[in-house]
């Protein structure tokens, strides 16, 4: 059973938050006491409370400020998906679109799209060879 979780892996080059994922658990945000009032009424009034909610920023696009709705069995596979040690396997079946930012190749997350030297190295090498 899911119960919400907020997940950060870090940027192997600069250690900032590669990406930013929040399962939103019937309820409210994790950050809701940070936020300004003009933002909790944009979510009150564009999120059903009783519902799953997928709240990401990532190194390719991000699902704006209330996030989407989602089933509890997506919410269950994105949250198996983001536990420490990240890993690009175990992030990858999450099934964003850009990997969270995880570079395959290295299984290292990069902030910026494209980030990771190692694999355009390794990419470099592979079609000199």
């Amino acid at each position: 059973m899911a119960m919400g979780m907020v997940a950060a892996p870090q940027c192997a080059v600069c250690g900032s938050p590669s990406t930013r994922v929040e399962i939103v658990s019937p309820g409210l945000p994790a950050e809701w006491e940070q936020w300004k009032a003009e933002r909790r009424q944009a979510f009150e009034e564009h999120r059903d409370p009783g519902r799953w909610c997928l709240r990401s920023e990532g190194v390719g696009a991000g699902n704006g400020r209330v996030g989407d709705a989602i089933e509890e069995t997506g919410a269950e596979q994105i949250e198996a998906a983001f536990h420490e040690r990240y890993t690009y396997a175990q992030v990858h079946t999450a099934g964003f679109y850009d990997d969270a930012g995880f570079c395959e190749q290295c299984d290292a997350a990069y902030w910026l799209l494209g980030g990771c030297r190692l694999a355009g190295a390794r990419q470099t090498e592979s079609t000199s060879a």
